[in-house]
């Protein structure tokens, strides 16, 4: 699609016969040993490694069955694993349609399963754990000790009126090029070895309470794993391994000499302990082969922009990897170039306009171009800056307390916190202090704040060990806390932009609101559900965002609640009550009845949690919270965007990224939303979020308009785009501080 001269293109390729596309398929009937959900899954794994064939499961009248994509009958055969036993029957030949809702989902996973056949036996790629993530087979890059590997991720999914799309989305991955064995290498002296072992702490985030992932490279096959333990003085011949499959082995090494001649291992080589998925205990293995993988955020500074791949640079990637693979796929093809979506696909949002104290509106650009929307992002901190906070909390903070090392210059602590302060009083309207508490350690720190009880917080620490962050997180629960290091504080003080940014940051905090939504919003209010990445809590968070006229016209709120198991869905009773507590708090503002209400689950709704909503609307009708048929949507809100699906704009001037607010809609109850974009983005590739309806009769198109206007409460980054509206943004941040202060271990 053309927005201004630009046309609208994203990463993927268009299967050929679009709408026509149909698959001849063997329908196989499988007697199963047990009824174990995952078996079907299984079985198709089976099949595709020992046959190379792709396949899926489908229920068949409640009994599941497979498609076999293969041109011959399937002989009768019998595939078994450890724990299960399944006899596979060909009944013949059918034929699947792509423009067949039932059967889309079949053939996009029956052509994905194959092409990823296709890269295992025909190109030199490899996967780690995941078969839809492959990995070129040397590094593009190599700086301070760590390599960089291009990957790609591949999918194949249904789009409406154009059939089937293959996503190409490319990524970067990192890998010490030392092996554990290097970084645990005995032969060295001490204090090379504790260098090195320090290194190795760092890059894994063991400090941060993370295990460290490893892959595993055995040469011909590549596993992920988890760092354990290294075992000193102990070789794959002195130590011994459970038994594999029923075989024992009297060795380590004995059983590479056995399963995996190929590895070269040795028996000197040393040995470290691992745990690996869906294993239940540690198991040694040669530490020479494994390396530790870094992740993007812990890289080096002189690697920190090898992962950000803007849009001219991931097309010429696209095509390398396709003129690598062919494009002759099932005997379909793939249409030329990437796929650009007709107009009728493609939604540019509005930015809305912004309300300030005084009643100060910063109105949306004339102009719909990436200039003027750079100027108007510049200008929401200037307008800050003028009119102040649309909200001040009537008993906020008077006094922030700036504790720092007592090594560092006192001038330069006042400087900086005399900046602080003079922003915060122009923003807020009140008259504030900074109180200077240098310590001389972090322990007399944190026991000097908690002497006093709670208040705000600007604590520079030496970030000397990863841990601190996590560390002040546990130790000082009631204090809010904005955190600074010396190393920044020494290269910035002077700088206003760093001034505004730690300002903003402690305003965010003190929970004031710096401006609201002057544009009405299609729903009054947006409440956010998201479950812990440890699944040990769950968050919600209420934004009430409506007209002046009504009795409170905005509320922000969240709470956090422990989870009584590990599995990623929340119960239903104790969803439904939180919900209930968090609506209630309003209730003292005497507000009035919310009449249209937003419900974004960051991940997917399921289990029980549509009818935990359901009651809890019931009830917070009756409670007079919300009105008496109001109107109630349920939204699934992925970070990650559908299929990784990137978008991107083609104009005379070249390849950027599309403007802040392009949305495809994918089909009437998904939509792929880019809040970030050209204007404000300097770096890679924006990263859409997908918002999936759960039901059918949902505007996808308003639901998209109003979370792109709640990411423009950006107030802690006014000249930077927000890819999360505020909801979704405090239940990441509450939750991330709750797993900060559970982390143990810190040492």
């Amino acid at each position: 699609m053309k927005v201004g001269g630009a046309m609208i293109e994203t990463n993927i390729r268009i299967v050929g016969y679009g709408e026509q596309l149909h698959l001849d398929v063997r329908r196989v009937q499988m007697h199963m040993s047990d009824t174990a959900p995952d078996l079907p899954e299984k079985v198709c794994r089976s099949l595709r490694f020992r046959d190379g064939l792709a396949a899926v499961s489908h229920l068949s009248n409640g009994v599941p069955q497979l498609f076999v994509l293969s041109r011959c009958p399937l002989s009768e055969s019998v595939l078994e694993g450890d724990d299960w036993r399944v006899e596979l029957a060909d009944v013949g030949q059918t034929r699947l349609y792509v423009n067949e809702p039932r059967n889309a989902g079949l053939v996009a996973r029956l052509i994905e399963r194959h092409l990823l056949v296709q890269l295992g036996q025909h190109t030199d790629l490899w996967t780690l754990d995941s078969p839809r993530i492959w990995y070129e087979a040397e590094p593009f890059m190599v700086k301070d000790g760590i390599a960089a590997t291009r990957r790609f991720h591949i999918s194949v999914m249904p789009i409406k009126d154009e059939g089937l799309g293959v996503v190409t989305y490319v990524s970067t991955a990192f890998f010490t090029v030392d092996t554990v064995a290097d970084f645990f290498d005995e032969s060295l002296p001490p204090d090379v070895r504790e260098q090195r072992q320090w290194r190795f702490e760092e890059l894994s985030m063991r400090r941060r309470g993370q295990k460290g992932t490893l892959l595993y490279d055995l040469r011909r096959s590549c596993h992920k794993c988890y760092f354990e333990e290294f075992l000193p003085g102990v070789t794959c011949a002195t130590t011994d391994t459970p038994p594999v499959h029923g075989t024992t082995y009297s060795s380590l090494h004995n059983y590479y000499e056995c399963r995996h001649p190929y590895a070269g291992i040795t028996t000197a080589d040393p040995v470290a302990r691992v745990s690996f998925p869906r294993l239940d205990r540690p198991l040694p293995v040669a530490a020479n082969r494994l390396r530790l993988r870094v992740m993007n955020r812990d890289v080096p500074d002189s690697l920190k922009q090898v992962d950000k791949i803007p849009p001219q640079e991931r097309i010429q990637l696209i095509d390398r990897f396709w003129e690598t693979v062919g494009e002759d796929l099932l005997g379909k093809g793939l249409k030329p170039g990437l796929w650009r979506p007709l107009s009728t696909k493609i939604a540019c949002l509005e930015l809305p306009t912004l309300l300030f104290g005084q009643g100060v509106e910063l109105p949306p650009p004339a102009e719909n171009t990436v200039d003027a929307y750079r100027t108007h992002f510049r200008s929401r901190l200037t307008t800050l800056n003028r009119a102040g906070c649309y909200y001040v909390r009537p008993t906020v903070e008077r006094q922030i307390v700036v504790t720092y090392p007592n090594h560092l210059e006192r001038a330069m602590v006042d400087e900086f916190s005399d900046g602080l302060v003079d922003r915060l009083e122009r923003w807020t309207g009140k008259r504030l202090s900074a109180e200077r508490l240098p310590v001389a350690s972090i322990p007399e720190a944190v026991g000097k704040l908690n002497s006093r009880g709670m208040g705000m917080v600007v604590f520079i620490f030496d970030k000397r060990e990863p841990e601190t962050y996590y560390l002040l997180s546990a130790e000082l629960r009631n204090w809010r806390i904005k955190r600074v290091t010396t190393g920044e504080l020494t290269r910035r003080f002077r700088e206003h932009s760093f001034a505004d940014m730690n300002a903003l940051d402690v305003l965010e905090q003190l929970e004031c609101v710096p401006w609201t939504l002057a544009t009405p919003l299609n729903y009054h209010a947006q409440l956010a559900i998201d479950v812990g990445v440890d699944r040990r809590y769950f968050a919600l968070s209420l934004l009430v965002c409506r007209s002046q006229s009504h009795q409170t016209p905005f509320w922000l709120d969240s709470l956090i609640c422990p989870k009584p198991d590990d599995r990623e869905t929340i119960e239903r009773i104790l969803l439904r009550d939180q919900i209930v507590k968090l609506c209630g708090r309003l209730l003292p503002r005497r507000p009035d009845p919310i009449e249209t209400l937003l419900v974004l689950r960051d991940g997917r709704e399921s289990g029980e949690e549509g009818d935990a909503i359901g009651e809890a609307q019931t009830e917070l009708v009756r409670m007079g919270i919300l009105s008496s048929d109001p109107r109630v949507d349920i939204v699934d809100f992925a970070k990650r965007s559908l299929k990784d699906i990137r978008l991107w704009e083609h104009s005379a001037h070249g390849v950027t990224n599309a403007r802040e607010g392009t949305a495809l809609l994918l089909d009437s109850r998904t939509v792929i939303l880019a809040n970030t974009g050209a204007a404000t983005m300097h770096q890679g590739t924006a990263n859409p979020l997908v918002l999936s309806a759960t039901h059918d009769g949902v505007d996808m198109k308003a639901v998209a308009s109003d979370v792109f206007a709640t990411a423009q409460l950006n107030w802690s980054s006014p000249r930077v785009a927000q890819r999360l509206p505020v909801p979704i943004r405090r239940t990441d941040q509450i939750l991330e501080e709750r797993r900060a202060q559970e982390i143990r271990g810190l040492r």
